[in-house]
């Protein structure tokens, strides 16, 4: 069943913006080779409420950031899958384990939830 209510929310820290002729090549700031999200807030489902919280980046998955929730009421992590969605649950990378997943391109952007 299809829970259009969900959100996800991807989180950046953007740096303060510095002319370029301000630094020395060597210390003008590079973009991160992480990529992803500095943090994803989750919430709105009706059914899977105790996955709601925040989510911070714990390590890659399928060549895709893998991240943990801070704050969820049980261990929850969220993490691409090899079927082409993101998926949120308590076991993480490569299992079945699940209880949102989430339809969306490949870069956790323009979110649905079933």
């Amino acid at each position: 069943m299809a829970n259009p209510a969900i959100a996800v929310t991807c989180a950046t820290t953007l740096l303060p913006t510095i002319a370029p002729t301000s630094l020395p090549p060597t210390l003008a700031p590079a973009p991160s080779p992480r990529g992803g999200c500095d943090s994803v807030a989750v919430s709105g489902s009706v059914y899977q409420t105790s996955r709601h919280g925040t989510y911070l980046p714990i390590g890659r998955c399928e060549d895709k950031i893998y991240y943990e929730c801070s704050d969820c009421g049980s261990p929850q992590k969220i993490w691409y899958a090899e079927n082409g969605y993101w998926a949120i649950g308590p076991d993480g990378c490569g299992t079945s384990s699940l209880g949102i997943y989430l339809v969306t391109d490949d870069d956790l952007a323009a979110v649905s939830g079933d």
